[in-house]
């Protein structure tokens, strides 16, 4: 009777385990296939650091239509219910990416890679109904060129013990850059 305790004891501690596990929410899991995004949410983020330049004289990448926005972006983001995301890294003059409020307005998500880094994706518009394309790698998009031959590149981290999100924002023209980096919670 005794050993018959001992392992019903040990069925239920089993169990409670693997409760706690399934009742954790870290978002889209990737299982049966599937993508891994970030939990629906708030994320409001603050600078871990001062903007970095490999060159400072460049007055166009620095200007404040450029890497300028890096020294006062507010930064937050929300993430739907389905992973997708409204980005609003600043706003206005002082947007990164800012939120395309229109019908059928480009999607953005996050997809979280299996050593934890997330990838900044978009999906455009095919133009009919509600047909939108693949997804694809926001970074590798020719879209991501803003005036003056001005690129915008953005690369991320989540970790999973603290439930924080790291994204550095980068503006490149030619070999001279200007980064900064964030830490995001989800509030």
């Amino acid at each position: 009777m005794k050993n018959f305790a001992k392992l019903f004891g040990i069925i239920a501690l089993g169990a409670l385990i693997g409760f706690s596990f399934a009742g954790c929410d870290q978002g889209n899991n990737g299982g049966n296939g599937e993508t891994k995004t970030l939990s629906a949410g708030t994320y409001n983020g603050t600078p871990t650091g001062a903007k970095t330049s490999t060159n400072t004289e460049n007055q166009t990448l620095n200007s404040v239509q450029n890497a300028g926005v890096l020294e006062n972006m507010t930064a937050s983001f929300e993430i739907n219910t389905d992973g997708t995301m409204g980005p609003m890294f600043g706003s206005g003059n002082s947007a990164f990416l800012a939120a395309v409020v229109q019908q059928n307005g480009p999607l953005y998500r996050f997809v979280l890679g299996n050593d934890n880094t997330l990838t900044l994706e978009t999906k455009l518009w095919a133009g009919s109904g509600n047909d939108y394309g693949n997804w694809e790698n926001w970074n590798t998009r020719n879209a991501n060129a803003i005036g003056a031959n001005v690129v915008k590149s953005l690369s991320g981290s989540f970790n999973p013990s603290t439930g924080k999100v790291t994204l550095t924002f980068t503006y490149t023209q030619g070999q001279d850059s200007s980064s900064r980096t964030y830490e995001f919670t989800k509030q």
